[in-house]
């Protein structure tokens, strides 16, 4: 028969242990929202600042943008 002291303690690691993971899968799920929103912010903003040059310079048709990505001869 256990006592009850030794319940308390497997109560009190297992709820310690709840907590932890608890904790743990909060800080990931933040983490994934904060490098989501960063990625975001850079597709918005870096995005077509690196690629216009680039595009521009090889050659995609900026006049017409139903042509993106259509190559000048």
């Amino acid at each position: 028969m256990t006592s009850w002291r030794t319940n308390e303690k497997e109560l009190k690691d297992h709820t310690h242990r709840l907590t932890y993971q608890g904790i743990e899968k909060i800080k990931f799920n933040a983490m994934f929202l904060i490098k989501k929103k960063i990625n975001d912010s850079l597709e918005t903003f870096l995005f077509p600042a690196f690629t216009l040059p680039f595009l521009t310079a090889f050659g995609v048709n900026q006049a017409n943008p139903h042509n993106k990505g259509e190559w000048l001869l």
